[in-house]
């Protein structure tokens, strides 16, 4: 009885964080501004790394094949349309804002987006758990 066996593959050589161009992380200032106490923060280089390095993320694009094609569709649009365009794909649309009481099918793509935007949220917030979460509504 023989048994065959798939031939064993080298996993992908992965290019090491410092040789991508990571973006520019302004220094936080020592002396906050309270009118910007609520406005959305900016990652830091070590929130980028946790992001780069999650086993999640990682995951998630691998098996989801047609997420780097709609990120890349969405950032390529600007102003409105970016954000317009986001919102659909995350199924967050007013339309379905105020359909969310409704009982729908979630499509293929608002999942696989939805999923990665959780492992991106969960990689920055690391061992954080007070910190506020991500909440579709559903």
């Amino acid at each position: 009885m023989s048994l065959e066996h798939e031939p064993l593959t080298d996993p992908p050589v992965l290019r090491p964080l410092t040789s991508l161009k990571w973006p520019y992380v302004p220094e936080e200032s020592a002396f906050p501004d309270p009118l910007k106490r609520d406005d959305p923060k900016v990652l830091q280089l070590r929130q980028y790394e946790a992001i780069a390095t999650s086993p999640a993320v990682r995951g998630i694009l691998e098996t989801r094949k047609n997420l780097p094609e709609l990120l890349k569709s969405i950032d390529n649009l600007r102003g409105s349309a970016r954000e317009e365009a986001l919102q659909k794909a995350l199924g967050v649309t007013p339309p379905d804002v105020d359909a969310q009481f409704l009982p729908k099918e979630l499509d293929e793509d608002v999942l696989a987006l939805r999923e990665l935007a959780e492992s991106i949220e969960a990689a920055v917030r690391g061992d954080n758990k007070n910190a506020l979460g991500l909440d579709w509504g559903d």
